[in-house]
């Protein structure tokens, strides 16, 4: 797991030239790598720095601008060094924040793989498949140049578009399920290098990232639908100017008010999901993962993606690549526009052993959306798609909606603790709040609440619940189908042994 300094350690080696630096003192014998802060003090001149694993024959020797700072993710060797070169001991600080630690949780290559596109003033396709043995689901970049030039970095299909000024820095980047990322540079001076990844089973990301705003004063901030067992939030600092900003956990009391510009950062979420955060810029979160420790949810997948639309007498689930063995999956099947209801069923299981829970069985219809709700236990991973199906040969409006969850401990077995409540409702006053029938499940349960209408609503979450969202950060899941539309919402809540 990872772990934070409760205060950031200055580690500046004295004299010059490359420097060995010994940190077994501050971290576990497990680490990895190190998350270390780079700040250059000087209000005039920008200065040069190389920090790389020890042994390794890297040498990418880059500036940082005058009172600016950046974070980098480096490897350690296996007792616990890395090597440090500054072109000005008096300016150039270097505070060691925390550590990553070894086995599955992530790996820091000795020598970085050169991932430097060919391409210039468009978004490159960068394939870390191979580098990474497909388990990479954050990309640890280094980007090197010596002067302003900008660039973005995003995962694919995302619709970010943030292209901005940076030089000597370390990126982030959540990938797809086949490991890529798409990354945009604006000079031949700009190199990439692949440093090292952090592996699927710990982290949850985002396509689109989401704004935190603007705090000119230390603000606490709630990671943006965290998995159980959070431990760091990753952000992207999206500055254009060098606006300043600082990040850090909620027990600490460092001061590091720099420039940011455009780079990216890694901050210790604690127990309520909390971190601080002063910004004059924008900042986004990316993704945050942590040891996979509690009952929660992970993620939700929908076809048609929120929006678009979809007709048909049988829909397929398409596996959430993050469904691991253990997990909890929930299909949600929804059919509208025919006069009765019919039977759902599973026509292809996609490798998963699905149970009906529950028909949706509304009195109406014709106008309103009916369906079925399935559950599974993973037994690993989910690869192959599932296809659900009904008895009505209508070629009408149709949605599929998978929600995946994670237990305690892996082997830990899902069954049913309270039959489900399903409930109707004519269209309530504003604001239009639907409440949920609540149940009282055993210790160690995950309730789970759905709502369908038969209109494209957008829905908010409700209170004391926490929103099942989309990969792109939806909170529903519309059906856009001209004659009939619709629109689900999920939320959950566990109890005890969860959050």
């Amino acid at each position: 797991m990872a772990g934070f300094l409760s205060s950031a350690v200055d580690i500046t080696p004295p004299g010059g030239g490359i420097r060995t630096v010994d940190l077994s003192s501050y971290v576990s014998a497990e680490t990895e790598g190190v998350i270390i802060r780079v700040v250059n003090t000087s209000t005039t001149t920008a200065y040069r720095y190389m920090l790389r694993k020890n042994g390794s024959t890297d040498y990418r020797y880059g500036s940082l601008p005058p009172e600016a700072q950046c974070f980098a993710f480096i490897g350690v060797s296996g007792d616990k060094k890395i090597e440090v070169e500054d072109e000005n001991v008096s300016y150039l600080k270097f505070y060691l924040e925390g550590y990553l630690e070894s086995g599955d949780y992530c790996e820091f290559f000795t020598n970085a793989h050169d991932k430097t596109p060919t391409e210039v003033n468009s978004w490159a396709t960068i394939d870390c498949f191979s580098e990474t043995g497909g388990n990479g689901f954050i990309l640890i970049f280094e980007l090197n140049a010596d002067s302003d030039y900008d660039f973005g970095i995003r995962r694919p299909g995302s619709s970010d578009e943030r292209i901005l000024p940076g030089r000597h820095v370390w990126l982030l980047s959540n990938s797809d399920s086949e490991i890529r990322c798409e990354f945009y540079r604006t000079s031949t001076s700009q190199t990439l290098h692949l440093v090292g990844y952090i592996a699927h089973e710990y982290t949850t990301g985002r396509k689109n990232r989401v704004s935190v705003g603007i705090n000119n004063d230390w603000t606490e901030v709630e990671t943006y639908g965290p998995v159980p067992g959070t431990t760091i939030a990753l952000l992207e600092i999206a500055e254009t100017s060098g606006e300043r900003f600082d990040a850090r956990g909620t027990g600490s009391s460092d001061e590091f008010f720099y420039r940011g510009y455009h780079s990216f950062a890694m901050v210790e979420v604690d127990s309520d999901w909390l971190y601080q955060l002063r910004n004059e810029g924008d900042v986004y979160e990316i993704a945050w993962f942590g040891i996979r420790q509690h009952i929660g949810f992970k993620a939700a997948l929908s076809n048609p993606g929120d929006g678009e639309s979809y007709q048909g007498t049988s829909i397929t689930a398409y596996p959430i690549p993050e469904v691991r063995e253990g997990d909890l999956v929930i299909a949600v099947v929804l059919k509208t526009g025919i006069d009765s209801m019919p039977n759902f069923y599973v026509e292809e299981t996609g490798g998963l052993n699905w149970e009906k829970l529950c028909d949706l069985e509304p009195s109406e219809p014709w106008t309103r959306p009916c369906g079925a709700v399935f559950w599974a236990r993973a037994t690993g991973k989910w690869l192959d798609p599932a296809v659900f199906t009904t008895s009505n040969p209508n070629n009408t409006g149709m949605s599929v909606i998978v929600m995946d969850f994670c237990p305690n401990e892996q082997e830990e077995m899902w069954e049913l603790d309270v039959s489900p409540i399903v409930s109707e409702f004519e269209e309530p006053p504003p604001p239009y709040d639907v409440e949920v029938t609540d149940i009282d499940p055993s210790m160690n349960s995950i309730r789970v609440a759905g709502w369908v209408s038969d209109d494209d609503n957008e829905w908010e979450e409700q209170s004391g619940w926490y929103v099942v969202f989309g990969p792109m950060g939806e909170a529903q899941f519309r059906n856009t189908w001209i004659t009939r539309q619709m629109s689900f919402a999920g939320s959950y809540n566990v109890t005890g042994g969860g959050w």
